[in-house]
């Protein structure tokens, strides 16, 4: 009886109104909670996830994977990570996964020896494997990831390889480790990948300067040839590199270990085929004594702080390669690319072109452009996808970049491919969004059509005539309804720099002069179709263009009726199941409180009809029940 009254007393309270409220916010937080936790596009932490140890060790890095910067790949067992491991600088590379030392010539070719200065890692004499793979496009770095958990605490350790942009030469390898736990640990270092190629002999030799910054007083040096084969020359090469400590290395409790393993590289191409332009080869003789002197050269430095000073100047070289690229802000077709395609793209184009010694870095495409000659007069590449995607190995990598030479090349670019690597990425930038120089005409035309617009994009420190461009292409409602454009003069006296100016639509407007203040310009479509925007240094040009622009037929694009952006986050199907069941849920109770609170009497037939229709009382069986 006490339990049937207390049922009893929970109903009728259920049908005042404040409890209804309550009940209904309740529901609705929770179904919000479930939406979120499983579907929102920004959670940074991967439900299959639960180390809290490599959570904290990524940290750093998931504000970048939101950008496109990085790739991470979570490893639970080791796997591949989709993209290819390939780091360089245009003279010297390392494919990390096959293990080997890639050795640039001519052309897109490129030399592979099976040898790796690697480093393996164990802790407490357990051999590490990686918790996670962090490929960080932007600082041209791979980092693997190691997070051991056990109950006394958190051991965080980073390994991180790069090629250094500056020193065409120079392989990097960093050890950061962080002891979190209240007790000491081991760190026992090898490198089990190091071995010489066929036809090259190693010795393990002591270091004849005293190297305070390192914590190995020996090296290990390689001299050796590639055998020549059908598509590519014979190699001889001289490989220097620190050696890891023959003893395990202490790290105290709640304490951190940080420790650079230096390698050089040096070759000579043995037959007829010449190297990259930008550094001249020593003789073949003089390899392996001027492999030892730079690694000796690159170890003598005073302090830590000298140190970073080198690594921070690989990273302001990539930096500056990555001020002039495209970005997409949104994303609302499965045919353009993201920022992660784009960065990742670009990086592969970039790590395997080499620096050019006759071209200034800030020197825009309208400064070495051949008088005669337009670029890029293709269609625009924003939305070809062959050309915005991650190779997933060596082999993809090359016959990826070699399309995108065969594209510029039919763009009439192919003067620039290779004049070095700022020219290149500025080249790509063009085609991007069909930007296209006329050296006959003096200016830069957007040849894009509007009606194929199907994402925000951005171009940042676009060099033409002697300023830095930035060009944001907006939509809305579905098209492309306008564009903000500055320029920076790239002259440190920029009042007694060239005037740039602009003007839409074939110039049926009147140009506008540019300066760092941003301008929004209309997107107008024209009949027959014309240039969206052009750009100028000469006024008299432009004013040519604008008598020109009238006899066309300008309007406006509609914007789409039914759009939506469902399709970029797929929804399970037990989501919907869910929020049916809720929502049927939802109306029995509500049909069973108005039924309680106007006719007490479930089966008082004159009543129920007054609120239902007929057909819902014979389900419930209660006219059945009446009669």
């Amino acid at each position: 009886m006490w339990i049937r009254s207390r049922i009893a007393s929970g109903i009728s309270s259920a049908t005042s109104t404040r409890t209804r409220r309550f009940f209904s916010l309740i529901t609705v937080s929770f179904v919000l909670v479930v939406i979120w936790q499983n579907y929102h596009p920004l959670r940074t932490v991967s439900r299959a996830s639960s180390n809290s140890c490599l959570d904290v060790a990524l940290y750093q890095f998931i504000a970048a994977e939101r950008r496109g910067e990085t790739s991470i790949h979570r490893v639970s067992p080791l796997v591949r990570m989709s993209a290819a491991a390939v780091l360089g600088n245009g003279n010297l590379g390392i494919d990390l996964y096959e293990e080997s030392l890639l050795f640039s010539v001519k052309g897109l070719q490129w030399v592979v020896a099976k040898y790796s200065p690697q480093l393996s890692i164990a802790l407490n004499s357990r051999l590490l494997s990686p918790s996670a793979l962090v490929f960080e496009y932007k600082e041209a770095t791979f980092h693997y990831i190691y997070a051991d958990t056990t109950e006394s605490g958190c051991v965080q350790i980073r390994h991180s390889v790069h090629v250094h942009r500056n020193l065409a030469s120079l392989l990097v390898q960093e050890l950061f480790v962080h002891n979190g736990a209240p007790a000491p640990v081991q760190i026992q270092l090898k490198q089990s990948a190091l071995s010489a190629w066929a036809g090259a002999v190693s010795t393990r030799q002591n270091l004849a300067v005293n190297v305070k910054t390192a914590i190995s007083d020996q090296y290990i040096q390689t001299t050796g040839s590639v055998p020549a084969t059908a598509k590519t020359p014979e190699i001889h090469a001289a490989v220097a590199s620190v050696a890891v400590p023959v003893n395990p290395i202490n790290v105290g409790e709640k304490k951190e270990l940080a420790a650079q393993f230096l390698t050089v590289v040096e070759f000579q191409i043995g037959s007829n085929l010449t190297a990259a332009p930008q550094r001249p080869l020593p003789q073949a003789a003089n390899l392996g004594p001027k492999a030892l002197a730079d690694l000796q050269q690159h170890l003598m430095v005073k302090d830590e702080k000298a140190l970073l000073a080198r690594r921070l100047k690989h990273v302001a070289r990539w930096a500056e390669l990555w001020k002039t690229m495209p970005r997409v802000l949104s994303v609302s077709h499965p045919s353009t690319p993201g920022n992660a395609e784009i960065f990742a793209s670009l990086f592969y184009i970039l790590a395997t072109t080499p620096d050019s010694v006759d071209v200034p870095s800030h020197a825009g495409v309208d400064v070495v452009m051949q008088p005669d000659k337009e670029c890029f007069t293709g269609p625009p590449t924003m939305h070809t996808t062959s050309l915005w995607l991650v190779p997933p190995r060596l082999s993809s990598v090359n016959s990826f970049i070699l399309n995108w030479h065969r594209t510029l090349s039919h763009g009439a670019c192919d003067m620039h491919l290779n004049r070095g690597v700022g020219l290149l990425g500025q080249v790509i930038t063009l085609s991007f969004l069909g930007l296209r120089h006329v050296p006959q005409g003096h200016y830069l035309d957007l040849a894009l059509n509007p009606a194929l617009v199907q994402a925000d994009a951005l171009v940042h420190n676009m060099y033409y005539a002697g300023h830095s461009i930035s060009l944001n292409i907006q939509m809305e409602g579905g098209a492309a309804r306008k564009m903000l454009v500055k320029a920076d003069p790239l002259e440190n006296d920029r009042l007694a720099a060239t005037p740039l100016f602009a003007c839409p639509a074939s110039c049926s407007g009147k140009p506008l002069q540019l300066s760092l203040t941003e301008v929004a310009l209309a997107v107008i479509a024209t009949k027959p179709v014309t240039p969206l925007l052009y750009f100028s240094s000469h006024l008299e040009q432009l004013s040519t263009l604008q008598n020109r622009s009238k006899e066309l037929q300008t309007y406006h694009l509609p914007g789409e009726t039914h759009h939506h952006e469902w399709g970029v986050h797929t929804v399970s199907p037990r989501v919907w199941l869910f929020l049916g069941l809720l929502l049927m849920s939802f109306h029995v109770f509500l049909i069973y409180i108005v039924s309680k609170e106007y006719c007490p009497d479930a089966c008082n037939v004159a009543c129920m009809v007054r609120l239902f229709p007929k057909r819902l009382l014979e389900i419930f069986g209660c006219i059945r029940a009446a009669d």
